[in-house]
């Protein structure tokens, strides 16, 4: 039997500490969380006897080396909060305590980066004595402040090891759905651009060179023709002035869309399209109402787990309106009048309604998330039908048109000389 020194948390957040006598550290964990407590640290008697003797020193050092200032390229976006979830559930649920399961997740494969200095920093504040919660909102790029309150709860109730995978599934189903939108349009976008690029080139470069020989031929030159080589000439003589209007427009408008009145109104007319829209709300409401099930099926009031799923959407309208749903169920109504206008689909707000009547809203919001995400994929896969022979329509126009400008003068050169 071997004697180890722990530090551990209540589920009312009391810090406790003591010795325990086990086989191993795995028993010694077991036997910790046996007695109600949330595991915060397990160190082997002997090494906890060869520890520093400056303890103020050692957590000064820990808060200055975790501050974000430190860290020369912190991971930004949520595919590292997956990543930290995933791998911290994992680790935690094997019985680690947290210092231990975030130094195994520190260690790589030599490579220091962003990901790793960002787990290095967590935890020298957690061996300083900071909870996770606390400082995992030192990252507010990667870590939403609805998963910090989430974690806060789970380490006040002892439930960290069931929250954590779900909101590590969470997270990720959210990140799927958006991604799986960027995939969609990513290459059509990338196809028109190049071909518009590859126009542009034989307009400036190549059919100069043409218009000198048909020219000195005295060809008369068809209306394509004369339309791109008049293009050709503006940009010889204004290129400059038009690529540096362009940048000033770009920034301009990103100012303009970026405040919060016309973005709002912006979002509001995405959300209305005919089929595009429509998409749009199905991927949101999908990602609002899987986070709000978690919520509530951990404990968490329903105006509070309202008021954490505020940030979840991307859309800047459905923001609002959830700010406005959460201002209504504080003042007493239920939450299927507090959703109205927040452009919720009527098959959705059916559910809710009926969870509501019946006790079990958790239920239905989770049926309701997977229903739209449904919905959202067979629509994501009737656009991605679509979009193709449009888009095969649109660059075959383009090209044909290119190519007539070209050869037409050439078809009438030849009809000159014969």
């Amino acid at each position: 039997m071997a004697h180890f020194s722990y530090e551990a948390r209540s589920r009312t957040g009391e810090h406790f500490a003591g010795d325990v006598e086990a086989a191993s550290r795995r028993e010694a964990a077991r036997e910790i969380r046996q007695r109600g407590l949330w595991v915060a640290s397990l160190t082997p008697l002997e090494q906890a006897e060869r520890k520093e003797t400056l303890p103020g020193l050692r957590r000064l050092l820990a808060s200055a080396c975790a501050h974000p200032v430190f860290s020369r390229r912190l991971p930004s976006g949520r595919r590292a909060c997956v990543l930290f979830l995933r791998q911290f559930a994992l680790l935690t649920s094997a019985g680690l305590p947290l210092h231990e399961a975030l130094g195994a997740m520190q260690a790589g494969d030599g490579r220091r980066d962003g990901y790793e200095e960002m787990v290095g920093a967590l935890r020298g504040q957690v061996l300083a004595g900071t909870s996770l919660s606390a400082a995992l909102s030192a990252y507010p790029a990667v870590f939403p402040h609805s998963v910090c309150q989430l974690i806060a709860l789970g380490e006040a109730g002892g439930a960290l090891a069931s929250i954590l995978p779900e909101l590590a599934d969470h997270m990720e189903l959210a990140m799927k759905t958006r991604a799986k939108l960027r995939a969609a349009m990513a290459y059509p976008v990338l196809l028109f651009f190049v071909t518009l690029l590859a126009g542009m080139l034989m307009t400036v470069f190549l059919l100069p060179a043409f218009a000198a020989l048909l020219t000195s031929l005295a060809a008369e030159l068809p209306w394509p023709t004369r339309v791109l080589l008049a293009l050709s000439a503006f940009l010889q003589q204004h290129g400059a002035a038009t690529a540096a209007l362009f940048a000033v427009s770009c920034v301009f408008f990103g100012w303009l869309f970026s405040r919060p009145g016309l973005s709002q109104r912006l979002d509001r007319l995405l959300l209305g399209l005919p089929f595009f829209g429509t998409l749009l709300r199905y991927g949101e409401w999908q990602t609002i109402l899987s986070l709000l099930a978690v919520l509530l099926h951990h404990g968490v009031p329903l105006d509070r787990a309202l008021a954490l799923a505020m940030e979840a959407p991307r859309n800047a309208f459905l923001r609002l309106s959830l700010q406005r749903a959460h201002a209504r169920l504080r003042r007493g109504k239920p939450l299927t009048a507090a959703l109205r206008g927040a452009m919720l689909p009527s098959f959705l707000m059916a559910l809710l309604r009926s969870g509501e009547a019946a006790g079990r809203l958790e239920e239905m919001m989770q049926r309701g998330a997977g229903l739209a995400r449904f919905c959202y994929e067979e629509r994501l896969r009737r656009l991605e039908v679509l979009v193709e022979p449009v888009l095969t329509l649109v660059v075959g126009a383009m090209i044909f048109f290119f190519v007539l400008a070209v050869m037409l003068p050439l078809l009438t050169t030849m009809d000159a000389l014969g």
